[in-house]
């Protein structure tokens, strides 16, 4: 591999350690505002990076890169999407 092919692919494997890491953290924000009114920010903000690794992994299949060659080794619906807090069931009156 020629040295800027090597350039590139450092890059890229670095770019998607770093936004896989921030993703992460992301997450963690939002699991720890989960209930706060600030929670839709961090829950958009975590669909952001989902919205990059999923264009990511498009690209990759797009482009026949195999995408354990640049450390992209996650998946991303299962890493990254989350469900909203709990809703109280109603315990209305039963009606007869």
């Amino acid at each position: 591999m020629n040295k800027k092919n090597e350039l590139y692919k450092n890059f890229l494997l670095d770019l998607i350690y770093l936004l896989k890491e921030y993703a992460l953290d992301a997450k963690k924000e939002y699991k720890k505002n989960k209930y706060k009114g600030n929670a839709s920010f961090y829950k958009g903000k975590l669909f952001g990076y989902w919205e990059v690794f999923d264009t990511l992994k498009l690209q990759l299949f797009s482009f026949q890169i195999d995408p354990k060659k640049v450390n992209f080794n996650f998946n991303p619906d299962k890493e990254l999407i989350v469900s909203g807090p709990k809703r109280k069931k109603h315990r209305g009156k039963k009606k007869k």
